[in-house]
């Protein structure tokens, strides 16, 4: 069972998991250039999640649900997903290239409805 609230920290992004959401806020510790990645990173997610899921065939998205983005990406809100406690076959790592830009690390998925999603998609 996950905790109700957790944070994860990134270099560009941290993560608060507050019961079914999770919240991606741009990461000024590092510098203002890591902000910058981050804010971009928010962006190019609900951009990214909004054309996927106009255009997927998918029974279900490989995604994270994205619900809200702010101007400028400072904020993202996802839908929490319960993260992955194995590492991905190799027919999975295949399937899901695209959507993670080839960053197919196990942190950066996780599951929805039973289903694997991608987490990180910038």
């Amino acid at each position: 069972m996950c905790q109700l609230i957790d944070i994860k920290y990134g270099t560009n992004r941290l993560v608060i998991l507050i019961y079914k959401y999770a919240v991606k806020i741009a990461n000024p510790i590092y510098g203002h250039k890591h902000f910058l990645v981050g804010c971009l990173a928010n962006w190019n997610e609900r951009e990214r999640y909004l054309l996927i899921k106009r255009y997927s065939k998918d029974s279900y998205l490989k995604i994270a649900i994205s619900l809200w983005c702010s101007y400028f990406g400072l904020i993202q809100i996802q839908k929490r997903c319960k993260e992955l406690d194995r590492e991905l076959t190799d027919e999975e790592y295949i399937s899901f290239e695209y959507y993670c830009n080839n960053d197919c690390k196990r942190t950066n998925f996780g599951y929805y409805h039973n289903n694997i999603v991608c987490l990180d998609y910038p």
